[in-house]
């Protein structure tokens, strides 16, 4: 077999050629490469048994003196020198040389760092036979780059069906260490694998175990707040009552001079408890467990308009509501605030002497149903249309416009916890789009 590579050039053949062998030989040969392969597709655990294995039928065939097999399939140039037993020293260390520098000609790789092993090369010929020039093969795959050579140091010249049967005996161990090599770094690559598998395992559960214990700490932190917040939120209720009720007291018997300032405390109290009043309602978003179910909307709807009808009435305002509106999954309370805050929102902001005209409409949107309200009010600049859903954001002042600051960040936290959201198109004096979405009960 024959793997496109240069052959090694015969030694010269004097006008006494050798006679031509009978066919035993020829069959032998044969019979021994079929055992070669056979020892090669066997399973086996180093290099050097498997190429032992070789050379042992090798030099039933052909009388050698040694053999020396110089490779590099890896990190490492690996020499290994099959000798007679009784070897001459120095005459294995010139073979040596000889081995590493045709090693370096033929794979152009420098035979550094070379690892180098002895073993006696069993049946071969006696170290005092007649020396024969070494024959190198190189080792290679076919069409690839060779990796290494095989120093053959026979015991008699070789003839062309010696040489053809030495070189495909070494084409034989080319594919062999190929596929030792191979499996080598598979199984490096797949233990290096498994590994990194065990390794990202390991990380993966410590991330989860951290990420959940600081979860539950961030929860518990929050809850904390909220709980906090709920608390000086409802104890501060009281004091202002008080503080309403003596200026109620004051107002009744102030004379024209005093009694305005009485009022502003007393309109000071209201504003302070309607804050508070909206602060316990966020806080009550975060805190409480809201359990949806299958609401029509448009009662929700209406139950509101009716709580604003006398301020409706008052501004003059022309509402305009698309019916039928889609059923959604929510809540009374926070469905009803939503709405209740949205279209106060829309009778509040107007331009001084402007009717408040409404229109609140609404869309399927696959398993979402969402709710536009659409004002003609004073409109929003664009780099503040998210800012205005944060708590205690306000955008004017309480004698333009009142209100607590935090209407707009209940109507996004309370479609939040219905599993929707909120938000706005505007522009600035030309009203503004509020939508929130939210799931469709089907």
């Amino acid at each position: 077999m024959s793997n496109g590579r240069p052959r090694a050039a015969l030694p010269a053949v004097r006008a006494h050629q050798t006679p031509a062998r009978p066919a035993a030989p020829a069959a032998r040969r044969l019979e021994t490469l079929y055992e070669i392969g056979r020892v090669l597709l066997a399973p086996f655990e180093s290099v050097e048994e498997m190429n032992e294995g070789v050379l042992k039928l090798v030099v039933k065939a052909i009388p050698l003196r040694g053999v020396i097999l110089v490779e590099k399939r890896d990190a490492r140039v690996r020499l290994h020198v099959w000798r007679s037993p009784r070897e001459n020293p120095e005459r294995l260390r010139a073979l040596k040389n000889q081995a590493e520098g045709s090693f370096a000609r033929v794979t152009g790789l420098p035979a550094m760092d070379v690892e180098e092993r002895e073993s006696v090369l069993k049946d071969g010929a006696e170290a005092g036979a007649r020396a024969v020039a070494a024959v190198v093969i190189p080792l290679a795959l076919r069409g690839g780059p060779s990796f290494g050579i095989v120093q053959v140091e026979p015991a008699r010249r070789l003839d062309e069906a010696d040489m053809a049967f030495v070189n495909t005996a070494v084409d034989h161990i080319s594919i062999a260490l190929d596929r030792f090599y191979g499996r080598l770094r598979e199984t490096a690559l797949r233990e290096q694998a498994e590994q990194a598998e065990k390794e990202a395992r390991r990380v993966n559960a410590n991330l989860e175990r951290l990420v959940a214990e600081r979860t539950v700490r961030l929860e518990r932190t929050v809850k904390d707040l909220h709980s906090f917040a709920y608390s000086i939120a409802h104890d501060l209720r009281a004091p202002l009552r008080h503080i309403h009720g003596y200026c109620e007291f004051l107002v009744a018997g102030a004379d024209e001079r005093s009694r305005p300032h009485a009022q502003r405390i007393m309109a000071a109290t209201r504003r302070m408890d309607q804050l508070i009043e909206d602060l316990l309602f966020y806080s009550r978003l975060t805190l409480e467990d809201v359990k949806t179910e299958p609401m029509e909307t448009s009662d929700v709807l209406a139950r509101v308009i009716a709580g604003l009808d006398a301020e409706i009435k008052e501004r003059q305002a022309l509402l305009d509501i698309e019916a039928p509106l889609p059923r959604v999954l929510g809540h009374a309370v926070p469905l009803t605030q939503i709405f209740a805050n949205l279209l106060s929102n829309a009778l509040k902001f107007v331009p001084r002497g402007v009717s408040p005209r409404i229109k609140v409409r609404s869309e399927l949107r696959g398993n979402l149903a969402r709710f536009t309200v659409e004002d003609n009010g004073i409109g929003i600049d664009a780099a503040h249309q998210e800012k205005i859903f944060d708590v205690f954001l306000r955008l004017h002042s309480s004698d333009e416009y009142p209100g607590t600051g935090i209407g707009l960040a209940i109507v996004r936290r309370a479609a939040e916890r219905l599993g929707g959201t909120a938000g706005v198109e505007s522009a600035p004096g030309r009203g503004s789009r509020f939508w929130v979405e939210l799931k469709r009960a089907i």
